[in-house]
């Protein structure tokens, strides 16, 4: 490999990464969207698990601990997330999520 081959390999790679503020250099729209889908999606999906923690308990008297909820919670966001397609012009949802929570 080449000098410049190796250069053109590093500026790939430098591309590719994103850091965890880059979701603050995009327009306020788009960020704004991000947000609201999300927080949408987290509303769902909260309502779901505790539905289904409700019916666990009247029907099978077992309990779920609540860092087990949020796990689920997480879980399926993430799930959903990768699910949305992702544009040229704004990062996934999935890595818009990523970079607005803190590590569970």
């Amino acid at each position: 490999m080449t000098l410049k081959e190796e250069e053109e390999e590093g500026d790939d790679r430098k591309q590719c990464r994103r850091r965890k503020t880059d979701h603050l250099l995009l327009p306020a729209s788009v960020t704004a969207r991000n947000r609201q889908t999300i927080l949408k999606l987290l509303l769902q999906i909260s309502i779901y698990v505790l539905w289904r923690e409700r019916n666990a308990r009247i029907f099978t008297a077992s309990t779920t601990p609540p860092a087990i909820m949020k796990r689920q919670v997480d879980r399926l966001m993430r799930d959903r997330l990768i699910s949305f397609p992702v544009t040229d012009s704004a990062p996934s949802l999935l890595e818009f999520y990523f970079s607005i929570i803190s590590p569970i």
